[in-house]
This record gives C-alpha cells, sequence and structure tokens, in this order.
C-alpha cells in the first residue's frame, strides 16, 4: 500500500497559536480540505529547541491526498490562494543562528499506514538525498536488505511503533541543489527510544553501508501530530451490541458471515447494520439479515447502500461499508487478515471474494487502483451507554461487558 504523502515544517512566530491570522488559517483550512480526495491530514507545533533542536518555533504538517494532482487543486481554489497569502503573515524565516526556510513536498510512501505513525508521540523524518542521476531501484535494493538484516537479527528497536518509506515526487532541491530524496518516516514512544536507535555509532554505520550512493542525510524530530480539527464528539454515533456477542475472529480461513463459537452459542463472525439517518446524537439502527438464505436470494447484494459490517478480529473491532467499492459485493462474504511487513503485523485488511481485491481496515485503500473502502469509528462503552466511559478500541483491553458504538468516520477538516 502506497500513500501520497506531503510533508511540510513552517517555522511561525511565538504567537502562532493565539494569533487570529491562524484562526483565519483554519477557518479557510476547513473549506480547502472538504473534499474526498483528502485521507486525513495531522499537525504537530513545537517550540524553539524542541525535539529537533530548531532555534524556532515551528509547525510540522503532514496530508494524506489521493493524488499531488487532487492537492494542487485543493491550493490553487480561491480559499487555498487565500490561505496560502495568510501563512505569510505567521511565517518566522529569522533566527539566532541565521535565516531558516520552511520546506514542504510530497512523498510516495508505504510499507504501513501513515496514521499510525503520525499518532505517536515522536515521529522522526529522515531524507536520504541522493544525485539525480542515482539508481533508486539500487538504493532501495540496498536499503530494504539492511532492514530484513536487522528484523532477523533481532527484531524491531525498542520503542518503534509504526514507519512508512518512500521516494519524492519528482526533484527536490536540497542546499541548492537538485536531488531525489528517499524518506523514512517513523512513530515512536518516546525521545529516549529514538536516541537508543540512532544513537553512538548507529547512524554512521548506516551512512557508511550507503556511502556509495553519495547521500546527504537530514533528520526532523517531531511531536505527535494530532488531527488538524476534531468533530464534534457525540454525533452520529449508534449501538451495535455487546462486546461480548461478537465472536473473536482468527486466521481459521473462513469468510466473515460464517457461523463460530460465541461463547456456547454459534453466531456469523459479523453483524451487519442500516446506518440510520442522522436525526440527532444518538441514532437507532436496523440489523441486517446475513445468513447464506439471505445472501442466496439476491435481497442482500442489492441492497448494501448505507450498510456497516462490524466485527472483531484478533480482539479488535473494525467497522466498515459493507460494500465493496470495487465490485458492489457483500463484504461480509469476505476474508480478513494481517497486514505484515517482515513478519510485524501493520494493520488488518480484507479481502473481497469477488476479484480477490484486498482493502486496508486503517486506511481503506485498495491494494490496486484507488478504490477506497469505508472505514468506521468504533468506542467500546459501558454497558449503561451514557457514553461516561468511553475508549477507543485498540484490541489491547478486556472489552465483554461494555457496548460497541460505531459512526462513519468524520471527515478531518
Amino acid at each position: 500500500m502506497t500513500q501520497i504523502v506531503e510533508l511540510g515544517w513552517i517555522p511561525v512566530k511565538q504567537d502562532y497559536e493565539d494569533s487570529p491570522v491562524t484562526k483565519s488559517i483554519k477557518e479557510l483550512h476547513t473549506k480547502v480540505i472538504g473534499s474526498s480526495d483528502l485521507v486525513g491530514q495531522w499537525e504537530g507545533v513545537q517550540g524553539p529547541g524542541g525535539l529537533d533542536g530548531s532555534p524556532v518555533k515551528s509547525v510540522h504538517l503532514a496530508a494524506v491526498w489521493t493524488s499531488v494532482e487532487a492537492a494542487d487543486a485543493a491550493k490553487q481554489s480561491p480559499n487555498g490562494l487565500e490561505m496560502r497569502k495568510l501563512w505569510g503573515q505567521v511565517i518566522e524565516m529569522s533566527s539566532p543562528s541565521g535565516p531558516v526556510l520552511p520546506w514542504t513536498g510530497y512523498f510516495n510512501l508505504g510499507g504501513g499506514d501513515f496514521g499510525k505513525v503520525a499518532a505517536s508521540n515522536v515521529v522522526l523524518l529522515t531524507g536520504s538525498y541522493l544525485p539525480v542521476d542515482a539508481d533508486t531501484a539500487a538504493f532501495e535494493e540496498k536499503w530494504q536488505s539492511m532492514m530484513r538484516a536487522q528484523a532477523s537479527s533481532g527484531g524491531v528497536t525498542a520503542g518503534f511503533l509504526a514507519g512508512v518509506h518512500g521516494w519524492s515526487v519528482g526533484e527536490v532541491v536540497y542546499k541548492g541543489e537538485k536531488k531525489k530524496a528517499f524518506m523514512v518516516v517513523t512513530g515512536w514512544d518516546s525521545e529516549e527510544s529514538v536516541k537508543a536507535a540512532i544513537g553512538g555509532d548507529k547512524r554512521a554505520k548506516f551512512e557508511e553501508a550507503l556511502k556509495e550512493f553519495n547521500i546527504q542525510q537530514q533528520e526532523h524530530r517531531a511531536p505527535e501530530m494530532n488531527n488538524f480539527r476534531r468533530s464534534r464528539a457525540d454525533a452520529g454515533w449508534f449501538s451495535v451490541g455487546l462486546a461480548s456477542s461478537f465472536p473473536d475472529l482468527g486466521s481459521d480461513d473462513g469468510n466473515l458471515s460464517d457461523l463460530r463459537f460465541c461463547n456456547t452459542d454459534l453466531k456469523p463472525g459479523c453483524k451487519v447494520f442500516h446506518a440510520p439517518k442522522a436525526t440527532g446524537s444518538v441514532q437507532q439502527s436496523t440489523e441486517v439479515d446475513i445468513s447464506p438464505d439471505a445472501f442466496e436470494s439476491a435481497e442482500m447484494e442489492g441492497d448494501l447502500k448505507d450498510q456497516v459490517m462490524v466485527f472483531r478480529f484478533k480482539g479488535k473491532f473494525h467497522a466498515i461499508d459493507h460494500k465493496c467499492p470495487h465490485s458492489s459485493y457483500p463484504l461480509s462474504q469476505g476474508v480478513p487478515f494481517d497486514i505484515e511487513d517482515f513478519g510485524i503485523v501493520l494493520s488488518t485488511g480484507v479481502t473481497c471474494p469477488k476479484h480477490s481485491w484486498s482493502f486496508d481496515l486503517t486506511t481503506g485503500m485498495s491494494d490496486r487502483a484507488r478504490y477506497k473502502l469505508g472505514v468506521w469509528e468504533v468506542q467500546l462503552r459501558d454497558s449503561a451507554g451514557s457514553g461516561a466511559s468511553v475508549k477507543v478500541d485498540d484490541g489491547s483491553s478486556e472489552t465483554s461487558d461494555q457496548e460497541v458504538w460505531v459512526r462513519r468516520k468524520q471527515r478531518i477538516g
């Protein structure tokens, strides 16, 4: 899975958070990114010094787009052009150590889910800048072999949470020269873990192993990059039943609707609901019959619009559109699986049996073309349903006495 990720580092004035100009930027921002072409956007702000030792306050920005063309079109819209003018009023390029310049760039990043990286406590961006005539395929093959050797010799460094990597879209300018850029973005649990991973002579050995490619490297360390704007907390949620009413699926090769033991009963491995209309903060849903008789009658296949499928896979709950975005086939007939890289589980996927297309259940992205599966938000709440105790499900805690609540994923911005 590869994503178009726009990365940026912007030096800003000390009053950035409190400036009325920043408020205007964010108001325009909600209009600029109000498009299905934007998968997600994050922002992290840190003061002078910070994790990357910058002499100025800075904003780290990241956005996942469906394409570079979509991103450029958003920026060239009237609101986008006005927002760009306002950014000029909050940027601060002077510093005690000399001028500092903002930078942005597009990258094809794969190997994992960028959202997981951005949500980490510390985000490390490591850029390797190569001459424009460098053999990029040979460089990446060498880099991949080094990563495989590291994984086989001792696994992942302590504190590592997630990572993505890939090439810049086109050439970039680095220290006044045109370069090809290979970016590795990793998420960590703490600054101490980052120091342990790259400290001592580890970085020097890495650069020595790749010196034949005449690379120059630069690192940025950013704080957790939070969602740019969060939606109203109670909007659109509805209950789909107790957690104990869902079988906990594993890698048994059965499709999602097959019967499994749940406590002492046999139950389908998933539930499907008609999504209620948005008429209030707490909504009622209707469960859909996914029995073999219903499927064979073909009624299910023709009535998939606004249906959500909910299931638990290896301890974690997932909620997605019931309808395959490619073939309009019911994904309750699909098979869940782990998405792995070097033996490390990065995410969960589901394969639609009609044409064997697969989708990442974190991002919704397909393993081919630009089809995108709708991914829903999931919460676990106390069984009273009041929302007084609410937890985003990460598969790490006991859930049997809690209710599962879902809603359509809210558009960022």
